[in-house]
């Protein structure tokens, strides 16, 4: 189904030719996404630096990670603006009402679009055809940013949102080091330590665990080269170690042999190595 019919079942007032959508991408300065989780998107998208919202509604929608992947936000009515004086400029304030009746839907419904061009504020009837829905999450998302490398203790679920909505506080962390990581297997009880010695940190390296599930490792392989996720969620990752990202590959290796024996991951672990 299409968004607006979506919208239209749920809301019946709604009307498409009424209607902008705000295309909430970064800007340089801010990851709107960030600033959804942090309950601060609402504040943030008030502020405008034209007259972007003039029309009766507008529904939001937050760039979720890869490409044509958006986040619905709400759907508002506009009931006008103020404008105010900021370094020599004149920009606006918005009072954006958030219609309650798509409440549920807010952070736990995503589309999927084809529109390419780089406005951000398009008129409704221009993705009339667009915005299929694809997914309707269980929960709606709420990650905090990034806090600490010693506090993260993720399933691989977690990971999962942190990497498919590009959550930049996360990445951004978690690709500017190297590190030793430790994989448990809360099923078992067994332990799997592994490094990160790419240009792409610990980042890149969790991204192909939560592809397939194994990162290539012939142990883990064995044991989790399946696609059932339930079994895959027993996986849960956490950091041992944060080393400089321009460590070299043998400093790197010579903390995870550390680890392995500190572990005894090599004798109760899934590490063959």
């Amino acid at each position: 189904m299409q968004l607006f019919q979506y919208v239209k079942l749920l809301y019946p007032e709604f009307e498409v030719s009424k209607t902008k959508v705000h295309l909430a991408r970064w800007n340089g300065k801010d990851n709107p996404l960030d600033q959804y989780i942090e309950s601060k998107f609402d504040e943030w998208q008030s502020y405008q630096t034209r007259k972007n919202f003039e029309r009766k509604f507008v529904i939001s929608l937050i760039q979720a990670g890869r490409s044509g992947r958006w986040l619905f936000a709400g759907l508002y009515i506009s009931d006008g603006c103020n404008s105010y004086e900021k370094n020599g400029k004149t920009k606006y304030k918005y009072n954006l009402v958030k219609v309650s009746s798509t409440s549920e839907y807010e952070g736990r419904l995503y589309v999927y679009s084809a529109y390419k061009a780089r406005n951000s504020y398009p008129e409704a009837k221009t993705l009339s055809e667009d915005l299929a829905i694809h997914e309707i999450t269980p929960q709606k998302i709420g990650f905090k940013k990034f806090q600490s490398y010693k506090t993260i203790n993720l399933t691989r679920n977690e990971l999962g949102k942190i990497i498919e909505n590009d959550l930049s506080s996360w990445k951004f962390a978690l690709k500017s080091v190297k590190g030793i990581y430790v994989l448990t297997d809360t099923k078992t009880g067994r332990l799997y330590v592994g490094k990160a010695d790419g240009q792409s940190g610990i980042w890149g390296r969790w991204c192909q665990y939560y592809d397939n599930g194994h990162g290539g490792n012939k142990g883990l392989k064995e044991e989790f080269n399946i696609t059932n996720e339930e079994r895959l969620n027993d996986i849960k990752f956490a950091i041992l170690e944060v080393l400089d990202i321009n460590s070299s590959e043998e400093d790197v290796y010579e903390r995870e042999s550390y680890w392995k024996e500190i572990l005894a991951s090599r004798i109760t672990g899934y590490n063959l190595n």
